[in-house]
């Protein structure tokens, strides 16, 4: 064997070393994130939930109790230092069980307020807010890469700012989503401006600007299969949650 192809074969055996050393790290590096992580969302008692990690990326999967709990889980991984995104893929009853309505379909708005009691005389019984009123039914969808409001229809707009009107200490906010194409960054962007569009709509319906919050979630919690064109748009779409009682 000549001396070019001895230099050849020394070079090729380096790179393919430097390659394992590198992939031998990352998997470190991948395993102590994702000790890590999953020993803090033990210690927040976020009991479900499970975190595997994709290079810096958390993902996030098993079952929340809440969209609250999702949005507490996802602050709590970005937070801790290597971490530098979060994906979800945690399964929530409240938002995945709900077939998309049609923009002039609203439904099960209120419950029942008033229980009888065993006693002849009835004594009415004080509910809260969040179980007299179910926004699940509020879904609007989108078009691809657009934020602009067709789906929205005049019946959904006063549903929504009668809900306001009625219940003073109410307040709402808006998550917008996207499907899975595009960047994360991308998405992120215009989930939000998909909330951001609907809250103008109520406000110049009327409604107070400070009792809608908006954000936006991105590609992070698919309700259907981004592998199929029915799939994408029905995850293109903005929810509704109730944010704050008083």
């Amino acid at each position: 064997m000549n001396k070019k192809k001895l230099l050849l074969w020394g070079a090729f055996l380096l790179i393919l070393l430097g390659i394992l050393c590198v992939l031998t790290h990352a998997k470190k590096i991948e395993n102590k994130l994702t000790a890590n992580a999953q020993e803090q969302l033990q210690l927040a008692n976020m009991e479900g939930l499970n975190v595997s990690f994709d290079g810096r990326t958390a993902i996030l999967s098993g079952e929340a109790a809440s969209p609250e709990m999702m949005e507490k889980a996802e602050a709590l991984l970005r937070s801790i230092n290597g971490v530098r995104t979060v994906k979800t893929r945690l399964k929530n009853a409240d938002l995945a069980a709900v077939e998309t309505p049609e923009a002039s379909t609203v439904a099960n708005l209120t419950a029942e307020t008033t229980e009888p009691s065993p006693s002849a005389e009835p004594v009415e019984k004080t509910v809260p807010i969040k179980e007299k009123i179910n926004l699940d039914g509020f879904r609007i969808n989108f078009e691809t890469n657009s934020c602009r409001l067709s789906g929205i229809s005049a019946s959904t707009r006063n549903h929504l700012h009668k809900i306001l009107t009625e219940n003073a200490n109410l307040r709402i906010k808006i998550l917008g989503h996207t499907d899975s194409k595009g960047s994360d960054a991308y998405n992120m962007t215009l989930s939000l401006k998909r909330a951001k569009s609907v809250k103008s709509a109520l406000v110049q319906k009327g409604s107070q600007p400070e009792r809608i919050l908006v954000d936006g979630m991105g590609e992070r919690r698919p309700i259907a299969d981004n592998s199929t064109a029915s799939g994408r748009q029905k995850n293109r779409r903005v929810e509704f949650i109730i944010a704050e009682e008083k």
